[in-house]
């Protein structure tokens, strides 16, 4: 008499792609090289990650105070998002600074406006955004300078 190998009753999917939705079907290889497939197949989910492409098209205002500015800019593209954006990091420093320190603020995920307020006046500024989803910051934006200087 032979003995069968213990059956194999899970397995392991390589290389998919961050929340997004698979149909699986089983399928059973029998000793004899015959197959057999499952009538139904089982929807599953992969997980979040973080974003793997950065916000797009940052832009500034000054305000007419010239201590503020209006930023505006586009959500990543859907297929690098990786999941439900969640907020976004506007980091920004002071040009001339020495030690150029960035400071930041956080902006709810559906935002993609923010009005950075408390500025000095006549003073030029990097700046650059991330967005985030549940689980992590993605990559930060190519940084703008521009001057608080209303003309």
């Amino acid at each position: 008499a032979s003995t069968m190998p213990q059956a194999i009753t899970q397995a392991a999917v390589h290389g998919l792609s961050p929340f997004t939705k698979y149909s699986v079907r089983v399928m059973a290889v029998y000793a004899d090289g015959s197959v057999g497939v499952s009538d139904s197949s089982m929807e599953v989910s992969t997980l979040e990650a973080p974003p793997t492409m950065p916000p797009s098209g940052l832009m500034a205002a000054v305000t007419e105070d010239n201590t503020g500015l209006n930023l505006f800019w586009e959500a990543p593209p859907v297929g690098g998002r990786n999941g439900l954006l969640v907020d976004y990091t506007v980091q920004f420093y002071q040009v001339d600074d020495d030690d150029k320190t960035p400071s930041e603020r956080s902006v709810g995920g559906n935002a993609t406006n923010y009005l950075l307020t408390g500025l000095a006046p006549l003073t030029e500024y990097s700046i650059r955004v991330a967005a985030s989803t549940s689980v992590g910051m993605g990559p930060y934006s190519d940084s703008i300078m521009i001057k608080t200087d209303y003309r």
